[in-house]
């Protein structure tokens, strides 16, 4: 039986991914205690904001040791989305530098660009490596971002699609049952609903 985890650390989207969640019949917790995070099969970490924002309140509302033993360990699934991708990292360089949770190594950095920033809107991933994630999406999809910072890997083979603003940055990360999403599936209509079951279905 699935058992979703929205991890709250008070800086996401978590009500547009709860009411999908719903919306697909499927019962879901919002929260971050230590027995929620050890009875969820999936679990899910949204974060708006900064970098350092949102390391600073998972590092205070959430048993880091016990979420990477879970991760790790247990090898429970889980879905970084937005910042919450980004703090996957070891460091993050958005107003000064601070750690991250090192769970895929690399950093992350200001997008290198003459276009406007933040890169807001609709835009198209480019699909590099096949995964169960992607099954109904097209390569070409897109999907709906808002950041002006990318997750700069330290190895090439834990991205698994890209998108393109006049500098290709991953859009979708892996590292076995890593995932993380630069964009916000929860606002990105039916492709993020169908991005979001296919990590139910891992």
């Amino acid at each position: 039986m699935i058992k979703p985890l929205i991890i709250d650390i008070h800086s996401g989207n978590i009500l547009s991914l709860k009411n999908i969640l719903s919306n697909l019949n499927i019962e879901v917790i919002v929260g971050n205690k230590e027995e929620e995070i050890e009875k969820a099969t999936h679990i899910f970490l949204p974060g708006v904001g900064t970098y350092a924002n949102v390391i600073k309140n998972t590092n205070k509302f959430i048993n880091i040791p016990l979420l990477k033993n879970q991760i790790i360990l247990k090898k429970k699934p889980i879905l970084g989305i937005c910042v919450g991708m980004q703090i996957f990292s070891d460091f993050g360089k958005e107003n000064g530098t601070c750690n991250g949770l090192s769970l895929i190594n690399g950093s992350v950095e200001k997008i290198v660009t003459q276009e406007i920033l933040p890169h807001v809107g609709w835009n198209s991933i480019n699909i590099l490596t096949e995964d169960k994630i992607f099954e109904g999406i097209p390569n070409g999809t897109d999907f709906y971002f808002t950041h002006s910072f990318y997750f700069n890997l330290l190895n090439k083979n834990n991205e698994i699609a890209v998108t393109s603003y006049e500098m290709d940055f991953p859009s979708i990360v892996k590292k076995n049952n890593i995932y993380g999403v630069q964009f916000h599936p929860e606002k990105s209509q039916g492709a993020g609903i169908r991005l979001i079951k296919n990590f139910l279905n891992l």
